[in-house]
């Protein structure tokens, strides 16, 4: 049967809807009520709880997010375990959202990957019949090794994995990014995600009729680049340059928050 409910796609490839990511951050950074200084700053900064006297008031929130558009999905690895698979689209797409938001990326994309190809570190690399591949998930892709592609995909993986790894995991990843074709992509993108069954079970303990579903889920580890604002807002007590310490606040304590700075 088919997937009741799937990750939201655009075009195949994952979204993340700007909404909902300010929804989770507003949910998981909220202060205690006691707090009254860090529940206006709080407040100014994702907008007011909605009640009737927020919504006549019309104060927006300083802080503004836009979509997550995908950067690298984590596949099977027959070598390695775990690897992640990011396209020459993929990455000229980033290059663009980091260049309106003034953040400087490595300039080749890597844009002349065929189709069976895909740039990879030797710690995804078997060696079959003479051949140097990579096995990602049911796909055998032929490894495109010369100075020019190794030296385009180190630059990659040194810029994403100091962005959205803490020190600790950077030597992880940057063993285990490749470049793969926007072709060989489609299909991981189709079968590498996490679909599971969920019931819902009546008092007696039965399943209830027609509760049973399938969700899709995404890997924690896959990678969204989003970009992030802050805006003068006349009716709040906090300023804009109070969003980049409470994002520093937030880092310190453990949220995990990959975004440019």
């Amino acid at each position: 049967g088919g997937v009741d409910l799937p990750v939201f796609r655009q075009h195949d490839i994952p979204l993340l809807p700007s909404s909902g990511i300010k929804g989770a951050l507003r949910w998981a950074t909220e202060p205690p009520s006691d707090a009254a200084r860090a529940r206006r700053e709080w407040q100014d900064l994702f907008g007011p709880e909605f009640d009737r006297d927020a919504a006549q008031s019309g104060q927006a929130s300083i802080m503004g997010f836009g979509d997550g558009t995908l950067l690298a999905l984590p596949v099977p690895s027959l070598k390695g375990l775990l690897a992640w698979a990011t396209t020459p689209m993929l990455l000229a797409r980033y290059r663009l959202l980091a260049a309106d938001h003034g953040v400087t990326t490595p300039t080749d994309p890597l844009d002349y990957v065929q189709p069976a190809e895909c740039v990879a570190s030797p710690q995804c690399i078997v060696n079959v019949a003479d051949r140097s591949v990579v096995v990602a998930k049911d796909l055998d892709l032929s490894v495109k090794k010369d100075e020019k592609t190794d030296a385009a995909l180190a630059a990659w993986q040194r810029h994403i994995a100091e962005r959205w790894f803490p020190p600790s995991f950077q030597g992880f990843f940057k063993e285990r990014l490749m470049v793969v074709h926007e072709t060989a992509m489609h299909y991981l993108l189709l079968h590498c995600t996490d679909v599971r069954p969920r019931i819902r079970r009546d008092v007696d303990g039965t399943v209830a009729a027609k509760m049973h579903w399938y969700e899709e889920y995404l890997c924690p580890h896959t990678l969204f680049a989003l970009p992030w604002w802050t805006q003068r807002i006349a009716q709040a007590n906090t300023s804009a340059s109070a969003a980049g310490r409470w994002f520093a606040r937030q880092k310190d304590s453990g949220l995990s928050l990959p975004m440019p700075p």
